[in-house]
Parts: structure tokens; C-alpha cells; sequence
């Protein structure tokens, strides 16, 4: 199931007013996330991001502002039912996967490749 569109963006007000004055979409969360658990699914270490989710109805648009280069590209979310079952799917096809899914409070989380290094977000609700 769709889940959200992340975008890599240079300015987060610019991107944030955009959204919102433009396209009727409203901010439903605004925080920035230093953990070893955003870290660990990014690949990245000791790195802070700053993202703000944006609703429109039932479709979300995750902006992400890194207090680094911008090396990292946009990504498309889905929500799956078995986050290890998927994982151990993806690895028997030699499909790359950032991290193994890293669980949280409400969710366990992964990035995979697909075959042109596009990003792909797979969430599991816990």
C-alpha cells in the first residue's frame, strides 16, 4: 500500500510554503531527528534531518532538509505486513537493502534499491 513521497529539499520555508499556499497541503508534523535509529536506516552516521510531513487528504509528502550535502535523493513509501519476511525476500534476489528493518515505537523500517538506486521506504506498523 502507498504510503508517502519524500522529497530532498534545499529550502525547508520555501518548500513548506510551496506545498501549503499552492497545492491546499497542511503541516501535520515538524521535528528534527539526530537518533541512532534514523541514522542506522539511512546509512549515515552522527547526521540530523529535519522533516516535515505534509497532508492532503490521504496523501502525505515527507520534506527532508539534512544538515549535510544533499547526496541523498528522493523516495517513495509503502506499507508492507512483514518487514523481516520482505527483507529476506529482497536479500534472496540480491536486491540491496541500507539497513535490515529497524524497529521504533510505532513502526519497523527499511530502505531497499530498486534496479536504478531509487530509494524505496518499507514500513511495517507495529
Amino acid at each position: 500500500m502507498f504510503r508517502h513521497v519524500g522529497i530532498v529539499v534545499k529550502d525547508m520555508d520555501e518548500s513548506v510554503k510551496f506545498y501549503e499556499e499552492l497545492f491546499d497541503f497542511e503541516v501535520v508534523s515538524d521535528y528534527y531527528d539526530d537518533s541512532t535509529y534514523i541514522n542506522t536506516i539511512l546509512g549515515t552516521k552522527d547526521k540530523n534531518v529535519h522533516m516535515v510531513k505534509l497532508m492532503k487528504g490521504h496523501f502525505m509528502i515527507e520534506l527532508l532538509d539534512y544538515d549535510y550535502p544533499k547526496e541523498y535523493y528522493c523516495h517513495v513509501a509503502f506499507t508492507i505486513a512483514d518487514s523481516d519476511r520482505m527483507y529476506k525476500k529482497l536479500q534472496a534476489r540480491g536486491i540491496g537493502c541500507i539497513s535490515p528493518p529497524q524497529p521504533s515505537e510505532h513502526v519497523k523500517v527499511f530502505y531497499c534499491l530498486d534496479p536504478n538506486g531509487f530509494r524505496i521506504e518499507l514500513v511495517e506498523l507495529l
